[in-house]
């Protein structure tokens, strides 16, 4: 390929890589796994591996989970990308290129809501983030704290330490997931779960709240207004103050009665300039200076739809 730019998009279950020339000419290039250094023990082999056809690329932009909260993780990835590519290249979490994405690189707010869940801000004052600091403490609104939430509510229900709606629920949830409707088996079915598998109960807790369930309505709204405040202390810290621009990604916010909540206390959300690939390849051409036109970026971004 001709002189190119590369962006990087590195979760915790799987890495793509896209490089984009002078044209606007795209190449998408073989996936890996996930590269996570917080997560993944063979990180190091899966960046090699998946880095290779970017080596000599005028820049690489990259977006990694786990090198936001770590700065120890963060110099090791950002020491292997640059000894791999013999590139410049800029680091970032992988929230926060969904961000700069979603915004073309300006200022706004993005939610992301799927197993865990930050809001992370760009603003006057410079970047800011709510959230995203793991389950046990953090991750408001998150797929995780509502299946935590709707177990607590269950298992109250069900020992008859709250009202008959909780009741209700729990009766409902124990049979969307096909066990008894007794503590112990509730236990039973959650002990020792993944997190991820745990945060997938919020699918059931969907589905009974279509189905008229209000105490399932009430944990979604809840998660929603939570991830609201979150976008909130995270504009107001980044000087956006408290009407500005916002976007989201995740599964949790494509449920109606969370978006809902979220959009009742913030306003609708904006539709996002770029997904994380493309708007990559955008601010990587950007850093090598090169003059990229409207067109070039509705290419970039038209390639690698779906």
């Amino acid at each position: 390929m001709a002189e190119c730019v590369a962006a990087l998009d590195g979760g915790g279950s799987r890495t793509r890589l896209a490089l984009a020339d002078r044209a606007g000419r795209v190449t998408r290039c073989p996936e890996g796994s996930g590269c996570s250094p917080t997560d993944v023990v063979q990180w190091r082999s899966v960046l090699t591996d998946v880095l290779a056809p970017a080596t000599g690329a005028a820049h690489l932009v990259a977006g990694m989970a786990g090198v936001a909260e770590d700065p120890s993780a963060k110099a090791a990835a950002h020491a292997l990308l640059s000894e791999v590519i013999a590139a410049p290249v800029t680091l970032m979490g992988d929230a926060d290129l969904a961000r700069a994405a979603a915004f073309g690189g300006g200022h706004g707010v993005l939610i992301v809501a799927g197993t865990g869940s930050v809001a992370i801000a760009e603003g006057p004052h410079g970047a800011a983030r709510a959230g995203g600091w793991g389950p046990l403490y953090s991750d408001q609104g998150s797929g995780y704290a509502i299946a935590r939430a709707a177990l607590r509510q269950a298992s109250d229900g069900l020992e008859g330490v709250t009202g008959w709606e909780e009741e209700d629920f729990a009766q409902a949830l124990c049979g969307a997931l096909g066990i008894a409707a007794d503590p112990q088996a509730l236990y039973a079915w959650s002990a020792g779960k993944p997190r991820r598998e745990i945060a997938a109960l919020t699918g059931h807790v969907a589905e009974l709240a279509e189905a008229g369930d209000p105490a399932a309505q009430a944990l979604l709204a809840s998660a929603g207004r939570e991830l609201a405040k979150m976008a909130e202390a995270a504009a107001l810290r980044a000087g956006l103050g408290l009407r500005f621009a916002w976007s989201g990604a995740g599964s949790v916010l494509g449920n109606p009665h969370v978006a809902q909540a979220v959009v009742g206390q913030i306003g609708p959300p904006a539709e996002p300039a770029f997904t994380p690939l493309p708007g990559a390849l955008v601010l990587a051409a950007r850093a090598a200076s090169w003059d990229v036109s409207d067109q070039w970026c509705s290419d970039v971004a038209r390639q690698l739809a779906g």
